[in-house]
């Protein structure tokens, strides 16, 4: 069930019950597994900042990494330079290699080639 007003309205008037999204993803795919069997792991997000700490799915993901000891390079649209999410090595920003919000949307593709090159290169 999800959380939030509607959430409440489910456990409280029909005995619903609520669970983490990321915990039922993770155990559908059986994302752990996937993670034991693999180098690194590298996901995105849109914007990267402290709220993506406080318990968001890269937060999460995080730290399933350091719990398998494999590293995760998290790609963000905008990073917050001051953030430090466990788990995660390295982070890159799509922002900084375009010339404004709007050739980091229209050419996500050209910039997320870009920084998997990097990371290819450096092996983080």
């Amino acid at each position: 069930v999800a959380e939030g007003w509607l959430g409440f309205a489910l456990v409280s008037y029909l005995k619903g019950e609520l669970k983490s999204g990321f915990n039922i993803v993770s155990e559908e795919t059986n994302l752990k597994r996937h993670i034991q069997n693999t180098e690194m792991v590298v996901t995105g997000e849109g914007k990267i900042d402290a709220q993506t700490a406080q318990g968001k799915v890269l937060s999460r993901l995080g730290k399933l990494c350091q719990d398998e000891k494999k590293p995760l390079i998290a790609i963000g649209g905008i990073v917050k330079s001051d953030l430090y999410i466990p788990g995660i090595i390295k982070y890159y920003e799509i922002s900084t290699l375009a010339k404004d919000k709007n050739d980091a949307m229209k050419n996500a593709d050209y910039y997320l080639e870009r920084i998997g090159k990097k990371i290819g290169k450096s092996n983080a």
